[in-house]
């Protein structure tokens, strides 16, 4: 994905392949939905992505009870 889909994917109703005649179907709000829910619950999504050679996606979970110390959960997909 270009730096531009990489941005945009994020977006309501925005898809990285915005082509009608596009291999995967969607209506654009998967990503969008995620990444709204991560930042409400303080938590961070990041896409890395090299065109033509693939797309790192990484969501940071803040724990609900803070304990001693700084702990974080990380999920990449």
């Amino acid at each position: 994905m270009t730096a531009q889909q990489v941005e945009d994917a994020v977006k309501l109703f925005r898809q990285a392949d915005e082509r009608l005649e596009r291999k995967y179907e969607g209506g654009g709000l998967g990503l969008c939905i995620v990444n709204k829910l991560i930042e409400c619950h303080g938590g961070h999504l990041q896409i890395v992505s090299a065109l033509g050679q693939g797309t790192e996606v990484t969501l940071r979970f803040k724990p609900a009870v803070k304990e001693s110390g700084s702990t974080e959960l990380a999920l990449v997909a």
